[in-house]
């Protein structure tokens, strides 16, 4: 433990090698216990789903309404800013998301920025759940319209909120509002276990492809590697699956799952088969050219083979 602390802070081992260790807890160092503590009302989140061989279904969707944000933010995985794109959420493509998605799995939507449309967020949510969607609702969002985000969560309660880590702490990232701050804060504590915060990692996608981080924000610090993470996928409000929700501004058969209309079970099988490509030919071409997959996918994608999905 001793040496893994020294390796990571920078620090020779000799120097705190007559230390005991009291406690750990373990949560890939996003706490920024080294800081000054911060570990509530508003705590890091970690998704209830995680993919398995033997799964059946998709047990997570990304649904994605575009990069028209009210924020310009240099790492944004996806370019988000004002002069973005948006397109509403139509009966098809939530009826899509029905087809697709477990019934009891995790539907995630985010942008851009969701709160700038919650009225339609609303909505959406209702659609699925009058039609048999019993799941968890993620609604990913900057905090900013903090009282559009607290009046989503409280029309549906088996939502939760999670708040991007940079502009939540004002760190690589103009903060949250004071007044928004906290009225998140003062919600949060009233309704534990409703409203996180995200990662602290910065993945080279999007405007931070060529970005440099701080140490302690690259995904290696975390013991992550430079690999692709495996994120569930995405349906976007355009109706088409893309295979990854860091590159669903790239348009590139790579991703190319299927669209409104498609099998589900298709769908799911390009699913598995863009996970095998990863493991395949992704990660490895990232690995032999010394870059993460990450900047792989948006510098050096047509260098690649796109996997063979099923149409």
């Amino acid at each position: 433990m001793l040496r893994f602390v020294a390796e990571h802070r920078g620090i020779p081992l000799e120097t705190i090698a007559d230390y005991e260790v009291v406690y750990n807890v373990y949560d890939w160092g996003l706490n920024d216990a080294h800081r000054e503590p911060h570990l509530g009302p508003i705590l890091f989140h970690e998704p209830v789903e995680h993919y398995h061989e033997g799964d059946a279904e998709l047990r997570e969707l990304h649904l994605y309404e575009g990069n028209f944000c009210n924020r310009t933010c240099s790492w944004c995985t996806i370019d988000g800013s004002p002069d973005g794109w948006y397109q509403r959420y139509s009966p098809a493509v939530l009826d899509q998301v029905l087809a697709t998605l477990a019934p009891d799995g995790n539907l995630k939507f985010y942008g851009g920025e969701p709160t700038l449309h919650a009225g339609e967020i609303k909505e959406a949510i209702r659609y699925v759940r009058a039609r048999g969607f019993r799941g968890l609702v993620t609604v990913f969002s900057n905090g900013v319209k903090a009282d559009r985000l607290i009046d989503i969560l409280e029309s549906d309660p088996r939502s939760e909120a999670v708040l991007n880590y940079s502009i939540y702490h004002g760190r690589d990232a103009e903060p949250l509002p004071a007044h928004a701050k906290t009225r998140l804060e003062t919600w949060a504590a009233a309704h534990p276990g409703r409203i996180f915060q995200g990662y602290k990692v910065l993945f080279h996608a999007g405007s931070g492809t060529d970005a440099s981080y701080d140490r302690d924000r690259e995904a290696e610090f975390h013991g992550l590697g430079s690999g692709c993470v495996r994120c569930f996928p995405v349906l976007t409000t355009k109706g088409r699956f893309h295979a990854c929700p860091f590159a669903a501004e790239i348009d590139s058969p790579h991703y190319d799952l299927g669209r409104v209309g498609s099998a589900p079970e298709a769908v799911f099988r390009n699913y598995r088969r863009f996970r095998r490509w990863v493991d395949d030919v992704l990660d490895p071409a990232a690995r032999a050219r010394g870059v993460s997959s990450c900047q792989m996918c948006h510098r050096h994608l047509e260098e690649l083979p796109a996997p063979e999905y099923e149409r």
